[in-house]
């Protein structure tokens, strides 16, 4: 981000922006606050990316998604979602109306589960970040024990690759 700033032919850049920095690898959260504020005087349009970290977020979702919407600098975000009940979330929340009681059930009650995306580069960061041992190497990915994931996300933060989601 720091190099396309000054290429005048990008009028808007993709940034990395989440709570917990996830998938910023060649610096910090408050780094990207500063060259997401250099961004705008530049005149540049940025478009926050993985608000979610990936799922990484999702016990925090309000939270995670109030941090991009409120980030100085940010001209809109975007947010995965899957069901309805996520793009009611998301609308309500940024819209700042109330999530009705049956969607905040819904999510509560929605079984989610560990994804490792096929892009995973097998550094094993993740089996060693697994507190509960649910993680295990295999041939070309790291194997999924849901018997043991609590879908804590240690895992998905120590992933380099951003290759870990929980969905």
């Amino acid at each position: 981000m720091r190099e396309i700033i000054g290429w005048p032919d990008v009028e808007v850049i993709l940034a990395g922006l989440n709570r917990e920095g996830v998938g910023i690898l060649d610096g910090t959260m408050d780094e990207m606050r500063e060259l997401i504020a250099l961004a705008g005087e530049k005149g540049k349009g940025v478009y926050g990316m993985k608000v979610f970290a990936g799922g990484m977020l999702y016990a925090e979702a309000r939270e995670a998604l109030d941090f991009g919407l409120t980030m100085p600098g940010v001209d809109c975000i975007a947010v995965g979602m899957q069901n309805r009940e996520e793009i009611v979330f998301n609308s309500a929340v940024a819209s700042g109306l109330p999530v009705p009681d049956e969607v905040l059930a819904a999510l509560d009650t929605r079984k989610r589960e560990l994804h490792i995306r096929p892009f995973c580069k097998a550094c094993g960061a993740c089996v060693e970040s697994c507190r509960y041992g649910a993680l295990v190497m295999g041939e070309k990915m790291p194997i999924v024990d849901e018997e043991k994931c609590i879908l804590c996300g240690y895992c998905g933060f120590a992933c380099p690759s951003m290759a870990i989601k929980i969905i």
